[in-house]
């Protein structure tokens, strides 16, 4: 039921509800009755379930060692920091977009963490997300010493 239909409902029961007229021509309605049912209405809209991902624990990975099912990475704790570990993932774990980045010395970031459906349903999932860089070429950056180079010889230093 939406607010509309419920404010609707509300005039057309004021319209039929037997008013009582006070000494100076007013009439007043009864609306306890209203006001509660509207009242229940809004804490029904406030509470209604949202889905949503809650992460418990963050990693930083970076790859140390590949092999044809797994690779090994060494961990920060984003959660806790100063402190790491080391551990194997399944390539299978990672998306399929993903798995082109597997190779020594690649970041990632590891979730873990728990998703509610709007339901109430909760279930833990695993998420890792490699980092994405953009690939500089010695063109790329010969471009940019040259700007410096330049941008420095025309500050007047003295």
């Amino acid at each position: 039921m939406s607010v509309r239909n419920v404010i609707s409902g509300y005039l057309k029961l004021l319209g039929n509800q037997n008013a009582e007229e006070s000494r100076d021509g007013i009439k007043y309605y009864d609306t306890e009755g209203i006001q509660n049912k509207m009242r229940a209405l809004l804490t029904q809209r406030s509470t209604t379930a949202k889905e949503y991902y809650k992460k418990t624990q963050r990693w930083l990975g970076t790859i140390i060692a590949t092999h044809e099912e797994f690779f090994t990475a060494k961990l920060e704790d984003l959660t806790s920091p100063g402190t790491y570990e080391i551990a194997s993932f399944d390539v299978e774990d990672v998306s399929l977009g993903d798995r082109e980045l597997i190779a020594v010395g690649k970041v990632f970031y590891w979730s873990v963490g728990y998703y509610v459906a709007k339901d109430g349903q909760i279930k833990k999932e695993s998420l890792i997300r490699f980092q994405r860089l953009p690939q500089w070429v010695d063109a790329d950056i010969d471009e940019v010493t040259d700007k410096a180079r330049s941008l420095h010889d025309s500050i007047n230093w003295d």
